[in-house]
């Protein structure tokens, strides 16, 4: 399984991250596909990461599942041909819920297993753990006593992600991490977690951002700096 999960930022042709992504394919034309269910769907979000992975060499894609309907066979076309699968940022809570609707989730449970990088920011950086530590309440005039809260994730890292952790307010992490049964990852924004199949590192775009990992040892949890490869 290949996975690159990015705390925050922006996609760009010259940044770090974004030229792994395409070299972990492993492919001269890698196949992309972007995910931009958790923006709802943006137009202008779509054009720029299509354009960013294009100048990279890749054939772009996008499925935009809040906008457009597709068919069950469609769906597991152009799942099923992409080398890369990028999902971008927004609200993961309302991503998790587009995706279940639709029956997107078995289609990248193969997706992975088969070796397709799965990556994303934010929100599809939080997809790829067993949950994640989300703000998304907080832009919801729905609701009345707003704080961060878990949104279940796809699992395929035994973690609970906390992105933009060098934004205000996310330290509160720190603590929240003392009542989680699994461990915990902070990434700071332009910091993303590597996963290439066995084991786990750090890839920065800014060389002074960081990572964090919080485990629990006799009780209490523990907050160590990563800063080289580890497995959970």
């Amino acid at each position: 399984m290949k996975i690159v999960a990015l705390g925050g930022g922006a996609v760009d042709e010259n940044s770090a991250v974004d030229k792994f992504i395409v070299e972990f394919s492993g492919k001269e034309r890698p196949r992309f596909l972007f995910l931009p269910t958790a923006s709802g769907d943006g137009g202008h979000y779509i054009n720029a990461v299509k354009r960013c992975y294009k100048r990279l060499g890749c054939a772009t894609d996008a499925l935009c599942l809040v906008r457009a309907k597709y068919s069950g066979d469609e769906l597991d076309a152009r799942v099923s041909a992409a080398d890369i699968i990028y999902v971008g940022g927004g609200d993961p809570l309302r991503m998790m819920t587009v995706w279940e609707r639709v029956g997107i989730l078995p289609l990248l449970k193969a997706a992975a297993e088969r070796g397709a990088v799965m990556c994303g920011i934010s929100a599809g950086a939080m997809c790829w753990f067993a949950s994640g530590y989300s703000d998304r309440d907080y832009y919801d005039a729905s609701v009345s006593a707003p704080a961060y809260r878990l949104i279940d994730g796809l699992g395929f890292i035994p973690a609970v992600c906390c992105p933009h952790y060098d934004e205000e307010g996310r330290d509160s992490f720190d603590v929240a991490c003392g009542s989680f049964g699994l461990p915990g990852i902070a990434l700071e924004n332009d910091a993303a977690l590597v996963f290439d199949g066995s084991a786990y590192r750090l890839l920065k775009n800014d060389e002074r951002k960081r990572g964090w990992l919080f485990s629990r040892e006799n009780g209490s949890v523990i907050k160590t700096e990563i800063s080289g490869g580890f497995d959970f």
